[in-house]
């Protein structure tokens, strides 16, 4: 049996325009998660420095609340989330796809997709068997 393959892409927009930030392609579940994981929290930090890691001084950062929607927060929550990684990884096992969509408090968003792909050889021998019943 052939193993599936999974593709994984990360995006980025406003109200007018969406922007393809990235793409991979792995062969395990488990890689692609890796590295959905590290896009998650370069766009968070890209985003939004962390402040309990950032590279200034400590009183040159300000933490400042932000009403509405946090989206850096969101994603850093995600990656580091053992049990929704978890959730993912069975999620794409059974050949669903996964979306991780936010939004930011100045309109901007953010999504990260997953989904098993079918190489065509598989598809091929599930073409044969419907062809021939």
């Amino acid at each position: 049996m052939i193993e599936p393959r999974y593709e994984a892409e990360v995006w980025g927009g406003d109200a007018a325009t969406s922007v393809h930030l990235g793409a991979h392609a792995a062969v395990s579940r488990r890689l692609l998660l890796f590295w959905l994981r590290r896009q998650a929290l370069r766009l968070a930090d890209g985003i939004d420095p962390d402040p309990a890691r950032g590279c200034f001084p400590g009183a040159t950062r300000v933490v400042t609340p932000v009403p509405g929607r946090d989206a850096p927060t969101v994603l850093r929550r995600w990656a580091a989330d053992v049990t929704r990684q978890e959730e993912t990884a069975r999620r794409l096992a059974a050949g669903l796809p996964f979306r991780l969509a936010v939004q930011d408090g100045d309109g901007c968003w953010y999504a990260l997709t997953a989904r098993q792909v079918c190489r065509r050889e598989r598809f091929m021998q599930k073409t044969r068997k419907l062809v021939t019943t």
